[in-house]
């Protein structure tokens, strides 16, 4: 049995033939032409990518952040998405603020108690 090969079709009784070859020439569809902001970088995907810089230096905010991502991944992607992408690498490295506060409040009542001194915060 003859099999065809990857460039030719055979559609019930028609043969249809057909190349595959590369354009040379430079694209003017949408895609090459879209806007340079990227709408699929989601803020997990930012997380991942920011946390070895909140490592260094946490107190690294959402414009430097920007600036950072721009540069190694040669996207622009929106100040509030960077936002929530570096709260969210906050809270995983650590902690979120409002359980950490609870858990100060809950250790400064208890010392207090046991040393009879007033823990001022």
């Amino acid at each position: 049995m003859y099999t065809l090969p990857s460039y030719c079709l055979n559609v019930s009784n028609y043969n249809i033939s057909f190349q595959v070859k590369k354009n040379s020439f430079q694209h003017t569809c949408s895609s090459t032409r879209r806007k340079k902001k990227v709408v699929n970088a989601t803020k997990h995907w930012i997380c991942e990518k920011v946390k070895d810089w909140l490592i260094d230096d946490a107190t690294l905010g959402a414009k430097a952040l920007q600036k950072k991502l721009k540069e190694h991944h040669k996207v622009h992607i929106h100040y509030m998405r960077v936002y929530k992408g570096m709260e969210l690498a906050l809270n995983q490295l650590y902690g979120n603020w409002d359980s950490s506060f609870e858990i100060y409040l809950g250790l400064s009542q208890q010392l207090s108690n046991v040393v009879q001194v007033q823990v001022v915060w």
